[in-house]
């Protein structure tokens, strides 16, 4: 069943993609000014929130179902350090490194708008 709503899934893609290129075909492009762009003037804060919430994921994702050791593969020295602050030591590094990149995101937003 799964197999049959993922080929459906891609095929309404498809569909979309091919909808998506003959309307834009036909018509005539429109170029939007920075102040009329959807994601605003200040890509770098996009950025930097956008991978403040990866790592969010992460972290809830570490949280509910979290990996024990023996760790192995080419990162794995980072695992092990960061086991060694606890179980959840995994969950507390996602969630530091999300809150340092909204930081970043929050200092970046407020350095490119204009007050």
């Amino acid at each position: 069943m799964a197999i049959l709503i993922s080929i459906g899934a891609l095929l309404a893609l498809l569909a979309f993609i091919a909808w998506d290129r003959r309307r834009i075909a036909n018509s005539q492009p429109t170029v939007l000014s920075v102040g009329k762009s959807r994601f605003g003037s200040n890509f770098r804060a996009n950025g930097f929130a956008a991978v403040a919430l990866v790592a969010a994921v992460m972290a809830l994702s570490e949280y509910l179902q979290p990996r024990v050791p023996p760790f192995t593969g080419r990162w794995s020295f980072v695992y092990e350090f960061a086991y060694a602050t606890g179980p959840f030591g995994l969950v507390l590094y996602w969630t530091l490194l999300a809150a340092a990149f909204a930081v970043a995101a929050l200092a970046a937003w407020r350095a490119g708008s204009p007050s």
